[in-house]
């Protein structure tokens, strides 16, 4: 076997070559690392700013909501604002004359006058309803106020109080 052969001058060696490849090789090897680590770090970076932006953004999501409950909740506890003056005293005799309508079916099916507007079919909220000596009295307070009809007494003038 022959010795090998220097490499001709200038030029280097089949071992220098082989550990500047291998250097080569391991550059490159640590210079992917490199760029994995990085893309790694942005994307995990990026995850962090998308999940601040969601924070911030159900943050603000919560505290619109939770305004608008605090501005809407009297709104919905009290949607109209209940009718004062004339208007008031109209809604009560027309309720005043609805609860008379049901207590007069009520004593012409049964022959009596009933105990209260629930044995008549229906409870009022305001309407109040008390049997007297001569029959029966319905009555509302309006403004403080009582606006009262007493059986017998004349449907017609009583109505009258409510086309004012």
């Amino acid at each position: 076997m022959s010795a090998p052969q220097p490499p001709p001058p200038g030029q280097p060696s089949p071992r220098a070559q082989m550990r500047d490849a291998v250097a080569n090789v391991m550059q490159k090897v640590a210079e992917d690392k490199k760029a994995i680590q990085a893309d790694v770090q942005a994307e995990h970076e990026r995850k962090l700013r998308r999940g601040r932006r969601s924070g911030l953004l159900l943050f603000f999501a919560a505290l619109g909501f939770g305004i608008s409950l605090a501005y809407g909740l009297p709104r919905w506890s009290h949607p109209f604002k209940p009718p004062t003056g004339a208007a008031a005293e109209h809604d009560a005799r027309r309720a005043i004359l609805f609860a008379e309508s049901l207590v007069e079916r009520f004593h012409q099916e049964h022959g009596r006058v009933p105990a209260s507007l629930e044995e008549a079919g229906v409870a009022l909220p305001g309407i109040g309803y008390r049997l007297t000596v001569n029959g029966y009295e319905i009555s509302a307070r309006v403004e403080g106020r009582t606006i009262a009809y007493l059986s017998g007494d004349d449907l017609a003038r009583f109505r009258a109080g409510v086309r004012q």
